[in-house]
């Protein structure tokens, strides 16, 4: 779980520091800051997933079905385009396991901080620093050529001074201690933080706004994706792989199916009575999405659209690995209200369930008052402060401020922002004096 993030010249951040809870949800107007929130984090994953080793920074290319994120160049990203600045990003986590670093050295919280500047028409790693109870690591650039060279430094609990430091050539990617160092550090294997690092990007999992039409025919090779993407494409293959490996679809330690689970889902979201994939070749290749709703049968592209918009996350939900991060961008886009304030219910249910943590951008208002109720309730496990956390963003002239939305344990907010979802109370007065008007209009033409 990611404890912690910070940003310093991010986009519209000037600096922010975002305590995580398991699930966290950032509210705001557009051009807010929000997605940027989510962009750093993902910027982080599509960097380090990058088969050239030597790209410090992946800003993304357009069209390329692997992006997580576009975010143009250097001067795109840095606050209020000022190339001079360095952009940085801190992540505070928690291994799965306690990671082992060496003899009686283990670790079971870890803090990343990576800074970069530009460089001619270059992007460079400026300082990388891992730190945990008992060990920090600071590797930092010396000089500013082309080819800079760096310099790191050791520290243990209880050692006032660094224990070793050396000249060293560059990071790899933007999280990677070199390999020379391996042999180099005394009683700590130090490249066990890049395995870290890897392990947590690994376990970040995104859906993004614009999720794919649905098709009349899913074509399945029998192959099971390794992800859904972005977009949700892979999440129907995933169903199938899910049903073909278990022979009823049990991807994780649930009693039902996937697939049950899923149709379950779609029934609570008030969406589909019953839901299947159905082969429609003899070879078992061709399937079609098929739903049953106020008892009509039909496939998934002849029903409302809600119904594919809704499928990508809770697939997703189910799918990834127990224990990883999905970050979801406004996952009620093109949903009914109902479904809004369900989603909620699924977020806190299927997050306990399977471990899970969440990072929310969303504009719903149905979906905030769902949280609030059940943080009133206290029934589900999740549902109280202690593990939501709600934030606004707002956007002034210095840059994005962000605000944490507090709740009490009846689920009411303690310190509404100002127009939270709009003006409310201003147009229902409004209304109000308009009706009246029109009311004395009516009746003086009487």
């Amino acid at each position: 779980m990611i404890t912690s993030m910070s940003l310093a010249n991010f986009k519209s951040w000037s600096r922010v520091d975002v305590p995580l809870g398991r699930i966290s949800v950032f509210f705001g107007a557009n051009s807010s800051g929000k997605t940027s929130l989510l962009q750093a984090l993902l910027a982080l994953k599509q960097t380090s997933a990058s088969f050239d080793r030597r790209q410090a920074f992946d800003f993304g290319e357009e069209g390329k079905e692997q992006n997580f994120v576009v975010l143009g160049t250097f001067r795109d990203v840095v606050h209020q385009h000022e190339i001079t600045r360095p952009i940085s990003v801190q992540l505070s986590w928690n291994p799965i396991v306690p990671a082992p670093l060496g003899e009686n050295v283990t670790a079971s919280a870890i803090m990343y901080e990576v800074e970069w500047s530009a460089l001619q028409d270059d992007v460079i790693v400026n300082r990388i620093q891992y730190r945990t109870t008992d060990v920090q690591f600071d590797l930092k650039r010396r000089s500013t050529t082309k080819f800079p060279l760096y310099q790191w430094s050791l520290s243990r609990s209880g050692q006032d001074h660094p224990e070793l430091n050396s000249i060293i050539s560059p990071p790899d990617s933007c999280y990677g201690i070199p390999r020379e160092l391996a042999r180099t550090a005394i009683d700590i294997d130090l490249l066990e933080f890049n395995h870290q690092f890897e392990l947590l990007m690994e376990r970040i999992a995104y859906l993004g706004p614009l999720r794919e039409y649905p098709h009349r025919h899913y074509t399945w090779t029998g192959a099971a994706p390794q992800t859904i993407d972005p977009r949700g494409r892979g999440a129907i293959e995933a169903l199938l792989a899910a049903e073909r490996q278990s022979g009823n679809g049990k991807l994780h330690s649930a009693t039902s199916s996937i697939v049950e689970r899923v149709a379950s889902w779609l029934s609570r979201f008030e969406l589909a009575e019953q839901f299947q994939l159905t082969p429609i070749d003899r070879e078992r290749r061709i399937y079609e999405a098929r739903l049953q709703t106020q008892g009509a049968d039909a496939i998934i592209t002849d029903v409302g659209f809600g119904v594919s918009q809704i499928l990508p996350i809770i697939v997703l939900l189910h799918f990834v690995p127990e224990g990883s991060i999905v970050v979801l961008e406004q996952p009620e886009i093109h949903l009914h209200p109902l479904v809004q304030a369900e989603m909620a219910d699924l977020f806190l249910e299927i997050a306990h369930e399977r471990n899970l943590q969440l990072i929310i951008e969303s504009h719903s208002e149905h979906l905030l008052r769902r949280l609030q109720r059940r943080i009133a309730e206290a029934e589900l496990p999740l549902a109280s402060p202690e593990f939501i956390r709600l934030y606004f963003c707002e956007l002034s002239s210095q840059g994005s401020t962000l605000r944490q939305v507090e709740t009490d344990m009846f689920g009411s907010i303690l310190n509404w922002p100002e127009h939270f979802f709009g003006d409310e109370a201003g147009d229902l007065d409004a209304m109000t004096r308009a009706a009246l008007r029109r009311k004395k209009e009516l009746m003086s033409r009487g």
